[in-house]
């Protein structure tokens, strides 16, 4: 019964391994592609405003840490000790206030270009 646990317990810890290796993988896909997206925009004749720009860049970092924070969950699986879980706790904590705070630029970017946008009434 020993043995089979701890076949199972392998079985699991190496396959979160992979699993995290390939979150980590597409979290770096992703920013290599928004940061592309951002340089084909700037490289445009007529580029659009900085806030798009700010905009489009930061909803390809905001999906980048959700996969990044999924590989940082994953990795408890095969961690040993308390030091190694509290470090991962901090790494997962980091990324989530670095989401939150993304969020924010995010929606008061949008709020900015849909006041740039609006019609003035014409009396201003």
């Amino acid at each position: 019964m020993d043995a089979l646990l701890e076949t199972l317990e392998s079985i699991l810890v190496t396959g979160s391994r992979v699993a995290v290796v390939f979150l980590e993988l597409l979290g770096g896909i992703v920013v290599l592609v928004g940061a592309v997206a951002v340089l084909r925009l700037l490289l445009r004749p007529h580029h659009p405003n900085p806030v798009t720009i700010r905009l489009a860049l930061a909803q390809s970092l905001k999906l980048a840490l959700e996969f990044y924070l999924a590989a940082e969950i994953l990795k408890t699986v095969a961690l040993r000790n308390l030091e190694d879980l509290s470090i991962t706790g901090l790494i997962v904590g980091l990324r989530i206030i670095m989401t939150i705070l993304i969020h924010w630029e995010e929606r008061h970017d949008r709020d900015e270009l849909a006041a740039e946008q609006t019609p003035k009434p014409l009396g201003q």
